[in-house]
């Protein structure tokens, strides 16, 4: 009998021959909508500590991403370099997620829920470099518990901190300098090549050690364009981005999804159905990907939605039509 084999050298050519690998860096398609529609809304990131979301057009968000990509490189963050976001979904995952592609760098999306037992290890494991995390969250101190693993992670450099003071406060270590890196011409690889390592997901570890699941941008944009295929999703979307950062549903099939797109983005950090209404309603969001209990939540507190929510399975998460007025 014929043992089947997985080539992945033939499973490559299939994917690019679908139109699936593209081989494109990330920042071509996010320079073809700054170019394009620089004014439009790029991310609205709604804080549930905050009275008022903060706004960033597509152009606002493009020299945030240089900026801290230039500060990165002064870091000395560079290729094959691990930079680690324990962040909720507030707008500065986005700026650093895409300021470290810029350089090379890999992104290590983390939950906000870890502690320092699986902290430790991921940051150990991945061999972080830098690591960024907020001073509080939901009342847990971030900070001084980054600060409390430092000493026994030998990789670890630095560590900055959003809604921190000083210099290793987001705002200060990336965000203050005059200097930019911008994206490379379009139709140049850049630092990061289509087929190396961009992002480490850990999985949740269930049946023992958390595993790290490495993807490239070929991966990440086959995962785009698929769903973006699938659901008929464009440029003139709004997607809300409820599901965590720190897992590849929120990343992937949200924030780089509707950047890719060059969609408008919403991110809202704490999931509660009344308020995740309003803004569907305020906002006029159309879609959303994420799983089963959150479209169900706003479905027992909207006979709007319920009679409106339209909903079709993909692997492991759902993508949504809401029409919440």
């Amino acid at each position: 009998m014929s043992e089947n084999r997985f080539d992945p050298v033939a499973h490559a050519r299939s994917m690019r021959d679908g139109g699936f690998w593209v081989d494109k860096n990330f920042d071509e398609f996010l320079q073809q909508t700054v170019a394009a529609t620089p004014g439009k809304l790029a991310l609205l990131a709604d804080r549930a500590d905050r009275g008022e979301a903060r706004r960033f057009s597509y152009a606002e968000l493009g020299d945030l991403i240089s900026r801290a990509a230039a500060s990165l490189k002064r870091l000395g963050i560079g290729p094959r370099d691990v930079v680690s976001v324990q962040l909720p979904n507030w707008w500065e995952f986005a700026v650093i997620a895409l300021a470290a592609f810029r350089v090379g760098a890999v992104v290590n999306p983390l939950m906000p829920i870890f502690r320092e037992h699986e902290l430790g290890y991921m940051l150990g494991f991945a061999e972080t470099k830098l690591l960024i995390v907020p001073r509080m969250f939901r009342g847990f101190d971030h900070e001084t518990m980054a600060r409390t693993l430092q000493p026994r992670l030998p990789k670890l450099q630095h560590i900055i901190v959003v809604d921190g003071e000083g210099a290793n406060s987001f705002d200060q270590a990336l965000l203050s300098g005059s200097d930019r890196l911008g994206p490379p011409p379009v139709g140049e690889i850049g630092a990061l090549s289509p087929d190396q390592m961009a992002v480490l997901m850990f999985t949740s570890g269930t049946t023992g050690s958390p595993k790290g699941v490495m993807h490239c941008l070929n991966t990440l944009l086959a995962c785009n364009i698929a769903l973006a295929g699938r659901f008929g999703l464009d440029s003139s979307d709004t997607m809300l981005v409820c599901s965590p950062l720190g897992h590849m549903t929120g990343f992937a099939a949200g924030m780089l999804l509707g950047f890719k797109i060059g969609a408008s983005v919403i991110f809202q950090d704490v999931w509660e159905p009344k308020r995740g209404i309003a803004i569907m309603a305020t906002e006029g969001v159309p879609n959303s990907v994420v799983a089963q209990p959150f479209p169900a939540a706003c479905a027992r507190r909207s006979p709007v939605v319920r009679q409106n929510l339209r909903s079709s399975a993909n692997s492991s998460a759902l993508a949504h039509r809401f029409h919440p007025r």
